[in-house]
C-alpha cells in the first residue's frame, strides 16, 4: 500500500508531499493542475525511462520518493529477505522506502530503502508494489496469482492471513517432528525385537565354554574317520575284487 509520496522540482511541480490512507483516495483538480504529472512520476519512481525535460526549469535534479506498507505484500517480503535486493530491516518496519534521482547531467541515481540500486531492480520491485490502470488496462488484474492477494486486501484479511501462515507453517514444522520421531520409535523396537530373537537363538543353543574348541576336534577325527573308510574301502575291493 503506498502511504506517502513526495516529487520534488518534477515538470511544473516545485514541491508536492501525498499522503494516503486505506481504502479509495481520489486526487481532483481542473484541467492543468498536474493531476497527470503526478501518475507521470510515479511512473518514473517505478522504472520508466527519465529525462532531462522532466526535470522543473532553473533546477538540476528533480526527486520522487514514495514510502509503502509491505506489510501485506508476499512478493517483497520475500524480497526482503534475499540480499540481492540491497534493503535492510524491513521485517521490523513493514516499511519500503522506493526513491529516484534524475539530474541533468545524466547521473540519475535509484534507491531502495536508501541504499543504491539498479534501475533493474527498481523495476523489478516497482511492479510487485504499486499497479497502475489506465482505460481499457487490466495489467496484473487478469494475472491468477495475484487474484487470492486482491481478495484478501479487499476483505481486510491479510493480517489475519499473515498470522495463519505462520501457525500453518509451525504446525507442519512439528507434524514433521512428530513423525520422525514415531519413525524412530518403530525402528527402536525393530530393532529390540531382533536382538531378542537373536538372543533367544543363542541361548537355546546352550553353548559351552570351550565347546568350539571341542567341535574342531570332534571334526578333526571325522574328518580321519572318513579317511580311514576310504581306505578300508579300498582295500576291500583290491583284495577280494582284485
Amino acid at each position: 500500500m503506498l502511504l506517502e509520496l513526495r516529487i520534488r522540482n518534477f515538470a511544473i511541480i516545485d514541491e508536492v508531499n501525498l499522503s494516503f490512507s486505506k481504502g479509495f483516495n481520489v486526487i481532483t483538480g481542473e484541467t492543468g493542475t498536474g493531476k497527470s504529472i503526478i501518475l507521470n512520476a510515479v511512473h518514473l519512481l517505478l522504472g520508466d525511462r527519465a529525462s532531462e525535460e522532466l526535470i522543473r526549469s532553473s533546477e538540476e535534479e528533480a526527486s520522487i520518493e514514495a514510502l509503502f506498507d509491505i506489510s501485506g505484500n508476499r512478493e517483497v517480503m520475500e524480497k526482503v529477505k534475499d540480499k540481492s535486493a540491497k534493503v535492510d530491516h524491513l521485517e521490523e518496519e513493514n516499511t519500503y522506502l522506493v526513491r529516484r534521482v534524475i539530474s541533468r547531467s545524466g547521473r540519475g541515481k535509484s534507491f531502495l530503502n536508501e541504499r543504491l540500486a539498479t534501475l533493474g531492480t527498481l523495476s523489478e520491485i516497482g511492479e510487485k508494489l504499486l499497479s497502475i490502470y489506465g482505460q481499457h488496462e487490466h495489467q496484473s488484474l487478469q494475472r491468477a496469482e495475484t487474484h487470492l492477494d486482491i481478495l484478501d486486501e479487499c476483505g481486510g484479511l491479510v493480517n489475519l492471513r499473515k498470522e495463519y501462515e505462520e501457525h500453518f507453517n509451525r504446525f507442519v514444522s512439528l507434524s514433521g517432528e512428530i513423525r520422525r520421531i514415531r519413525e524412530e520409535k518403530e525402528r527402536g523396537i525393530r530393532e529390540k525385537e531382533l536382538l531378542d530373537f537373536q538372543l533367544r537363538e543363542i541361548e537355546a543353543s546352550r553353548i559351552q565354554t570351550g565347546e568350539e574348541e571341542a567341535l574342531r576336534e570332534e571334526r578333526r577325527i571325522l574328518s580321519h574317520a572318513r579317511k580311514l573308510m576310504d581306505f578300508v574301502n579300498l582295500s576291500n575291493e583290491l583284495l577280494y575284487e582284485g
